[in-house]
């Protein structure tokens, strides 16, 4: 008898040991950690997630001219050139390393070196990274980011579009969490991220251009993004076994 293949979907403030062993960890940011490293990794630069500020800059000097980038409140720190801002990234036609210190980088460090293979996943990139998933592994986990203690819609709805595409390739829903969830935001389509927590919070910082650029680019990317000793890798993406949805 095959094993079967499930998929779990999570929270970073949860614990995977919960689940039953998995063998992939999805981590998931959409605004914006998650889709700035996807958008630096697609200008094929160096990208390197850092848990803070002061990792950022103890990794930048061992790069050259690297471009340092943080959130909101660290990025004004001498050394940095960028906020968290994946308009503005898109923006450059430099191809330095890049650094960037966020909450993704945080559980990168405090987690990543204890879980098996690890994709760092966003709207660009989830068509993509669901076909690697489906012929690669058979216990995926799916983390969505958390922001103040609270599990943002955007992030909701990138897991559970992932999720449902695995399921529709023959995958199980595993725990009553993940089928609501897939059931609720598995078709759900992304302009309703406009109206989310975090799309006002960009507005209220002026971050408008931000904001469009998430909302506009969906599956732009055939592009795999992995977590590999401190650095994103960038795998060429796999021929699908069956179709697997593009996300609305």
């Amino acid at each position: 008898m095959l094993e079967s293949r499930t998929v779990a979907i999570d929270s970073v403030l949860e614990s995977p040991a919960r689940h039953s062993p998995c063998d992939a960890v999805v981590l998931i940011d959409v605004i914006c950690d998650t889709t700035t490293l996807v958008t630096a990794a697609a200008q094929e630069r160096a990208v390197y997630p850092a848990a803070s500020a002061s990792a950022a800059l103890f990794l930048g000097r061992e790069l050259r001219e690297p471009l340092l980038a943080a959130d909101e409140d660290e990025a004004w720190r001498p050394g940095f050139e960028l906020r968290n801002s994946p308009a503005a990234l898109a923006g450059r036609s430099d191809r330095r390393p890049f650094v960037l210190a966020c909450g993704t980088g945080a559980t990168l460090a405090a987690s990543g070196l204890f879980w098996p293979e690890v994709y760092l996943v966003c709207l660009r990139n989830l068509t993509a990274t669901a076909r690697r998933l489906a012929l690669r592994h058979r216990r995926v986990l799916v983390l969505d980011g958390a922001h103040e203690g609270d599990i943002r819609c955007e992030d909701r709805l990138a897991a559970a579009h992932l999720a449902r595409a695995l399921v529709e390739a023959g995958y199980e829903a595993d725990g009553l969490g993940t089928r609501e969830t897939i059931e609720r935001w598995g078709a759900a389509d992304s302009s309703l991220l406009s109206w989310g927590r975090s799309a006002e919070e960009l507005r209220s910082r002026g971050q408008h251009e931000d904001l469009d650029f998430v909302l506009s680019h969906t599956d732009d990317l055939n592009i795999v993004c992995t977590f590999t000793e401190g650095r994103l890798v960038v795998e060429a993406p796999e021929e699908p076994v069956r179709d697997v949805p593009v996300i609305a």
